[in-house]
């Protein structure tokens, strides 16, 4: 099994860095990879949710040193489909509730299942008050 070790990072922010970007100019460039990325944000917790390279990726926030250092510790990489578990771990992370489980053809009362599966009699737009959207970002 592997051990899953916090790690370090840092992130700044801006379009100049004064004497760090003659520093990265002098330097070769040796690979370069670029990605897409989308995040899934809560404003009830600091856990790093995306979606980058057809995976879930999700890192939670351990410490934060003096100097702004950050230290994260992976909790999940998981490919898609979710399973019930991994949209579990999600949610919790993002301090949501998981979403209602609906067995295609199952029976019960009220609207369970709104907002889920392909019924037309099920349209969130009458309801604006219900749920969120979500949206791609870059």
């Amino acid at each position: 099994m592997n051990t899953i070790i916090p790690r370090w990072e840092w992130r700044t922010f801006g379009t100049a860095f004064g004497a760090a970007d003659a520093k990265f100019a002098a330097l070769t460039t040796e690979k370069v990879q670029e990605s897409d990325e989308i995040y899934l944000l809560s404003p009830l917790t600091d856990a790093n949710v995306k979606i980058r390279a057809e995976l879930m990726d999700l890192k939670t926030l351990e410490q934060v040193s003096a100097a702004g250092l950050e230290q994260w510790r992976p909790v999940m990489k998981a490919s898609f489909p979710l399973g019930q578990a991994d949209v579990g771990t999600v949610c919790t992370a993002l301090g949501v509730p998981p979403p209602t489980v609906v067995v295609p053809g199952g029976h019960g009362g009220g609207d369970h299942d709104r907002g889920h599966g392909n019924d037309d009699d099920h349209d969130d737009d009458d309801n604006p008050g219900r749920g969120g959207r979500g949206g791609r970002g870059h």
